[in-house]
């Protein structure tokens, strides 16, 4: 309350005063979004501000590598450098020239192999290379700093290892790239398209070129092509069990976007991607453009504004009401507007995916109570095969049992036998005698 007391300059109309300098300062506050190096009143500075280049948040430390694994790094800083472009081709053209009968599959790796050390000597014999193409042909240093924490391009980074000792999720990261796709090994005609990798920040470094210092992130990348699917909601799911590209673990931190995955609840395999929002508007291609070249300057209409603030108590005047009527239109015919639109979108999507989400579930219930079903199934089959088995079984030990017990006695008869004859044949002798 004390804060819209103070707005009021007019005792006689305070109501009015209050709302007109509450809207003149929304007013305000709008504008500035849409200026450079401008203050806010009353809200913190991001910490994204003046970041947006890059800058080490946490962890920094000097460390050496294994030198593969930095000439894998320095290969993609070069490969993704403009000033490159014109060796890249040249390299590439080279070989093909050399090898007109090679496949393509061995044509790239075999760049790949030689470009560092080619462009490194082509550099040093060409006068005229530029300060940043000479630096980047000499090599980066073999000892990198480390870093834990990165801001860049108004995203947060984290390496996997401080994301798990964090209440939030940060190492998650997305690049769109070009890439050549491959059906065999001797496929003189590969394909050529760009879409979505995703995977875990593990390590950030910094390279250092000693005029310059370029970021990368190590990364584990999911297999494009087993390990990511589109379910028929529409969410993009991600396998990391499925891990691909060990070989190309480095990206550029610049070209990196914030992602974050979460469990999918009927599969606990698999992850949902969910994109990450930029915590700074600095040259967002998103942002709103409005065409103000009918009015003057905008610095000088605030100051000019100002001042006529302070000379008028009342607030009313032929330049306050131009601030009110334009921050009115601003206020009412883009922001109002734009939230209810937003709001009757959000709804009607909310509904839609509801419903299909009820049907995804009730698609996967009865899916579980056939599988219950088959459970049972089996579990009876089961246990009437072993009822069969011990019938069975009990069955045999009974017939054997029975077989020695005639053997027995048909052995007790035939002994009998024997000796009935034995004494037959006895009494005829003595009879004969």
């Amino acid at each position: 309350m004390k804060i819209l007391k103070g707005y009021v300059k007019n005792p006689h109309r305070p109501e009015a005063s209050i709302v007109e300098r509450y809207v003149a300062e929304e007013a305000v506050e709008f504008c500035t979004e849409y200026l450079s190096r401008a203050k806010s009143v009353g809200l913190p500075k991001s910490r994204h501000v003046g970041r947006s280049p890059g800058k080490g948040t946490l962890g920094g430390r000097m460390k050496s590598v294994d030198r593969e694994e930095l000439l894998q790094a320095h290969l993609y800083i070069l490969t993704n450098t403009p000033e490159v472009q014109p060796y890249l081709d040249t390299h590439r053209r080279l070989i093909k020239e050399k090898n007109p009968r090679k496949a393509e599959r061995w044509l790239v790796n075999e760049h790949n192999k030689t470009f560092i050390s080619w462009f490194k000597n082509e550099v040093a014999n060409c006068p005229s290379a530029s300060n940043t193409v000479s630096w980047l042909a000499a090599g980066p240093n073999f000892d990198i700093i480390s870093w834990r924490g990165y801001d860049i391009n108004g995203y947060s980074f984290y390496t996997k290892e401080r994301d798990e000792k964090s209440t939030m999720q940060n190492s998650g990261v997305s690049v769109e790239a070009e890439s050549m796709h491959f059906s065999s090994a001797k496929d003189k005609n590969p394909l050529c398209a760009s879409s979505s990798y995703f995977g875990i920040i593990e390590e950030i470094w910094e390279l250092n070129y000693v005029k310059f210092t370029v970021p990368v992130f190590k990364c584990k990348w999911v297999d494009s092509n087993n390990g990511v699917k589109v379910d028929e909601l529409g969410f993009t799911l991600v396998d990391f069990r499925k891990v691909g590209y060990k070989n190309e673990p480095f990206i550029m931190a610049s070209q990196a976007k914030q992602v974050f995955y979460v469990i999918d609840p009927s599969n606990e395999n698999c992850s949902v991607v969910l994109h990450g929002k930029r915590q700074v508007s600095d040259d967002d291609k998103n942002d709103l453009t409005i065409d103000v070249s009918e009015f003057p300057s905008t610095r000088s209409r605030i100051t000019v504004e100002n001042e006529e603030v302070e000379r008028d108590d009342s607030l009313f005047g032929e330049k306050r009401t131009r601030l009110v009527f334009l921050s009115t239109t601003l206020v009412n015919d883009l922001k109002f507007s734009q939230v209810i639109d937003s709001e009757n979108n959000a709804k009607d999507t909310n509904e839609k995916f509801l419903k299909e989400r009820e049907d995804h579930q009730k698609t996967w219930q009865d899916r579980a109570e056939k599988e219950t079903e088959l459970i049972r199934l089996k579990e009876l089959h089961a246990s009437e095969v072993s009822r069969l088995e011990k019938e069975k079984t009990d069955f045999g030990t009974l017939m054997h049992n029975r077989g020695v017990e005639a053997g027995k006695e048909l052995g007790k008869e035939e002994f009998e036998n024997s000796e009935e004859m034995e004494r037959d044949i006895e009494m005829n002798t003595c009879l004969n005698l």
